[in-house]
């Protein structure tokens, strides 16, 4: 028998026979350059930690990379990560914090660690929801990964962030992966700031696109229940709140049953028929082969609402995470050398896109303006072209430009404004921002 906790987000806790996996441990206030917070908050993040054997990170992103839950782990548990880009940076960092027995798995690539079996499962997601280019062999930077563990005779997929939009991955491995014990899979639409942090939209129509996306990853996820005939299913994983600014915001335009674990379990029992559950941090999942039954703790209840309120602040959460940028000349100087940088992994990495980027900042007269598609410097943005508008501050800039933030983190974070015209997604654009840094 497995039991199964899951104590926020993708962290989950399985022991069996006095052995304990951790995938995803996420436990840090204020990741994201201050943006998240777990949500609901975590009650004993020290409990949580306590035991482990191995450990799975499906991915860089911190809610699921979290370094400082790590530093409390034993360095001599057995590590899994999926040997993809830029999954070099996890082997990395876990080398430079003592971890002594870190396996990069190749995809679909079943392991034996004594008795237990894991096989990571790359992204499906590789273009969002913009399934057109799914079909038309083009390749982007896509992170998530996902994982089937097989321990104690008992099966359990761990989708993570893995959202199922491409399912064709899966169809060479369906024999060893259908009818597992439990299928978890994240719930919500994206962890990305838009549509909350778009300027020129009203919020009736960002509620309206939130649940439009919501309502794409609902469809994709019972199409794959169906293709995957598990036993039971656990909605898990997209689960946090927002610090800052924006807090209050994200609470109202992620109203839905959508962004409810325990409303879109009793959804995805109704859609697809299959035993559904939910789990809070002191819930425990009880599975064997005889089936899953839960037994509930008591765990903190709050609405999204009252962590919104909670976590609500008019300032910005990166003021004391970064150093003052000296001068708007300097910004200037960095913003050469992010596009020749850009630039030349746009070339390497095979990335095109038709669209303009604009920067404003604070205490500049005018936006830096960069136009991806002839790859230069421009004094202003023509009126015809597809534009991104990105609005931030020097100092989180300046961090952003010398590497001590990242953009992908910052496209998350909550901390950062936008604007598109049109309000179209092109990935090459967001990937190519990526490498926006000297």
């Amino acid at each position: 028998m497995l039991t199964l906790q899951n104590i926020t987000n993708a962290f989950v806790k399985v022991s069996h026979d006095g052995r304990t996996l951790l995938a995803d441990p996420w436990v840090s206030e204020g990741i994201f350059d201050g943006g998240w917070s777990p949500f609901p908050p975590i009650q004993d993040p020290q409990g949580a930690l306590a035991t482990c054997d191995y450990l799975y990170i499906s991915h860089i992103h911190e809610d699921h990379f979290d370094l400082q839950a790590l530093k409390q782990l034993p360095r001599s548990c057995k590590v899994v990560v999926l040997d993809m880009f830029p999954n070099h940076i996890i082997q990395k960092c876990l080398a430079k914090l003592g971890f002594r027995d870190v396996t990069m798995l190749p995809p679909f690539t079943p392991l034996d660690v004594d008795d237990l079996t894991i096989e990571v499962i790359p992204p499906m997601n590789m273009f969002a929801q913009e399934l057109e280019y799914y079909q038309k062999g083009r390749e982007t930077v896509a992170v998530d990964a996902s994982a089937a563990v097989t321990w104690g005779g008992v099966k359990i997929l761990l989708l993570n962030d893995n959202s199922p939009y491409d399912q064709s991955l899966l169809k060479p491995h369906l024999s060893r992966l259908q009818h597992c014990d439990l299928l978890a899979l994240n719930y919500n639409g994206a962890a990305d700031d838009y549509p909350v942090c778009y300027r020129g939209i009203s919020e009736t129509d960002k509620i309206r696109l939130s649940d439009q996306r919501d309502r794409k990853k609902f469809d994709a996820t019972c199409k794959l229940i169906d293709l995957l005939k598990p036993k039971a299913v656990m909605p898990y994983s997209s689960e946090f709140s927002v610090r800052g600014r924006q807090a209050r915001a994200f609470a109202r335009i992620k109203a839905s049953f959508y962004n409810d674990k325990q409303k879109m379990a009793d959804a995805l029992a109704q859609a697809s028929g299959v035993q559904t559950v939910y789990a809070y941090e002191t819930d425990r999942l009880k599975i064997d082969r005889e089936g899953i039954r839960k037994v509930a703790g008591e765990s903190i209840r709050v609405t999204l609402a009252e962590r919104g309120e909670a976590l609500f602040w008019d300032h910005p959460n990166y003021a004391d995470r970064f150093p003052k940028v000296p001068s708007v000349e300097q910004i200037d100087a960095l913003a050469d050398r992010a596009t020749e940088h850009m630039f030349h992994f746009m070339e390497r990495l095979n990335l095109n896109s038709e669209w303009v980027l604009e920067v404003y900042y604070a205490d500049a007269a005018e936006p830096i303006v960069v136009d991806l598609h002839e790859r230069r410097r421009l004094k202003h943005c023509p009126a015809d072209r597809k534009t991104l508008s990105c609005f931030t501050d020097t100092r989180y800039l300046g961090a952003l430009f010398e590497r001590h933030a990242h953009w992908n983190n910052a496209t998350i974070s909550y901390n950062l404004e936008w604007q598109r015209r049109p309000n179209e997604y092109d990935p090459f654009l967001y990937d190519s921002l990526n490498f926006f840094h000297v």
